[in-house]
């Protein structure tokens, strides 16, 4: 899970300065078409029935794993496809419905075509998982 500047910068301002730095009360789960660098390259997907979905920062929406992971707890679904997508390659997460910081962004083990009239785009409970580094 790559974290944004927007965090990171926040985070360390936090952290070793004078700033103080309040998470989110919202978090937005956001169907990208290209796999971001920071914020960089990043294309979420336009179309008009196209929305973020919201899964708010608790212990109930993202579980704790023994590798200090968090989980999404339920599916994310978004919306029919009634006109095409893309390819989405990467999922980020933002603090907006519209707009907003890019917190972090997880590129998808395959990328899913998401054509119109066809299957909605879905991420079962544990698909999407968030780690900040791997020790």
């Amino acid at each position: 899970m790559p974290a944004a500047e927007s965090l990171e910068t926040a985070m360390l301002g936090h952290l070793f300065g004078s700033s103080s730095w309040t998470k989110p009360a919202t978090l937005y789960i956001a169907a990208l078409i290209t796999t971001p660098a920071d914020v960089e390259g990043l294309v979420e997907v336009s179309a008009a029935e196209y929305a973020r979905i919201q899964r708010d920062p608790s212990d109930a929406n993202w579980l704790a794993q023994a590798d200090n992971s968090r989980i999404n707890a339920a599916a994310i679904e978004f919306a029919d496809p009634l006109t095409d997508w893309g390819t989405v390659k990467a999922v980020g997460l933002f603090d907006s419905a519209t707009s907003g910081n890019l917190l972090a962004w997880q590129d998808l083990d395959a990328a899913k075509a998401v054509t119109a009239g066809g299957a909605v785009l879905v991420f079962q409970p544990g698909a999407l998982s968030w780690k900040m580094n791997d020790v």
